[in-house]
């Protein structure tokens, strides 16, 4: 008898089951790095308050990463409604991990943009500037924050926060909102990492 007893013993888990809501999240060094190729098509829907119009259409974007964490980037945007809004941005960046699953990234920019209808043509170009923060909070969620700057008839500054979610490596999509003084931009849009 006393053999029975210890033989069950023996065989009993040393340590108690953990159930799949008490297992620890995973290790930051698990978390895929966070891509900077990939082709982006948007919805964006623009409310401005000094077109006096709210316009919607697209934009698409595609960003390339170069060696040494650079990269460059390019933006099409199209809008219309009673006024028309054409922006085209091509800008070269850098991105970095500040602490694992943070990236912290800075874009220089050359921009020009092109609005015609409902009485106010005017076109212009000039240099701008995105700084931003981007955080893995699981494996497929992303949240991003954002400060952009732009010199284009007058200086303006806008900041701006988004949502990813990824359905695999590849594929994700977003929601993200940008707030100016005059401006206010939703765009919702789909990625792919190539």
């Amino acid at each position: 008898m006393l053999a029975l007893a210890s033989l069950l013993l023996s065989l009993a888990p040393t340590e108690p089951p953990i159930s799949s809501w008490m297992r620890p999240i995973a290790a930051p060094d698990e978390f895929p790095p966070m891509e900077y190729t990939y082709v982006e098509a948007s919805y964006v829907m623009l409310d401005s308050d000094s077109l006096n119009d709210e316009l919607d259409g697209w934009d698409l974007t595609g960003s390339f990463e170069l060696p040494m964490n650079f990269f460059l980037q390019a933006t099409v945007r199209q809008l219309s409604a009673d006024a028309d809004v054409d922006r085209y941005t091509l800008g070269a960046g850098w991105h970095f991990g500040l602490v694992p699953r943070l990236d912290a990234y800075g874009i220089l920019q050359y921009q020009t943009i092109d609005v015609s209808g409902s009485g106010t043509d005017s076109e212009d170009d000039g240099m701008g500037a995105e700084l931003g923060l981007r955080f893995s909070l699981t494996r497929a969620i992303e949240l991003s924050g954002r400060y952009q700057w732009s010199d284009l008839d007058d200086s303006d500054s806008s900041v701006g926060v988004g949502a990813r979610y990824y359905f695999g490596s590849l594929l994700s999509a977003a929601v993200n909102y940008d707030q100016a003084s005059d401006d206010k931009v939703i765009t919702a849009g789909v990625r792919v990492e190539l």
